[in-house]
């Protein structure tokens, strides 16, 4: 089973390589990995031509597919959008730039996969700061995590750092509706009407908060939150006559 993994990236000079260093060393032979790299302001793109540099031995002894690009440019949102549109594997990883795997990852979600039913792995992380310290030892137990879609439409288990989700829920996220919150709730409630959503308890991640974090647990106002629950329902309800087409391809 080919996997992809798309890391979305944007002033990560500090925390880039460490976190490609422990998805490659996860992957297998024929995988993909995709970096979309928004125009960043520190040495970004220097860090990624090193490491492109530093690990093409073992790219090319995996056959690994690499691609390595701008984003558009407008956000995180948008560009998990574009990396998500260019991977070509039977099971996509998100991934952020600045935290680090744990070693066995892709083994223990990927085996979830053989059941054809099940499209999305969300699996536990430890919450750490910024040297990898652990101050919380579950993302879980922090966020009360739980499947439904009316459930995550009230409120969201879904971190995108820590979902695997099969191509199918791919083709049906895309595009991305305007205004969404972010593309892991989108990603997750489309899995959960399309088959089965593993729950699984185990940290796979070292998920790292620091300063210049893009995503954060602080919430919005609640009249954008209402907002962006109306416009997630709303776009879910249409986005389901292209499921159904799907299931019936």
């Amino acid at each position: 089973m080919k996997i992809s993994v798309v890391v979305a990236a944007y002033n990560g000079e500090k925390y880039l390589k460490e976190q490609l260093d422990s998805i490659i060393s996860e992957l297998e032979k024929g995988d993909e990995l995709i970096v979309s790299l928004d125009r960043s302001t520190d040495n970004s793109r220097a860090v990624l031509k090193q490491w492109l540099n530093d690990k093409y031995d073992e790219i090319v002894e995996k056959e690994l597919i690499v691609f390595a690009g701008y984003g558009p440019g407008k956000g995180a949102l948008a560009n998990f959008e574009a990396a998500l549109s260019k991977a070509s594997g039977d099971v996509i990883f998100l991934a952020d730039q600045d935290d680090v795997w744990v070693s066995g990852k892709r083994r223990q979600v990927i085996r979830w996969f053989t059941d054809k039913k099940v499209m999305v792995v969300l699996h536990d992380a430890y919450i750490c700061d910024e040297n990898l310290d652990v101050m919380l030892p579950s993302f879980f137990s922090l966020r009360q995590v739980r499947r439904g879609v009316l459930s995550n439409l009230i409120k969201n288990s879904y971190l995108g750092c820590c979902m695997a989700i099969r191509r199918d829920v791919v083709r049906a996220s895309l595009p991305f509706p305007k205004d969404l919150p972010m593309h892991d709730q989108w990603l997750g409630i489309l899995g959960e009407s399309m088959g089965r959503v593993i729950i699984l308890k185990k940290p796979l991640l070292y998920y790292r908060r620091h300063p210049g974090t893009v995503t954060d647990f602080n919430h919005s106002n609640t009249l954008q939150m209402v907002k962006w629950r109306v416009n997630i329902t709303y776009n879910f309800l249409k986005r389901r006559t292209l499921i159904r087409k799907m299931r019936n391809e």
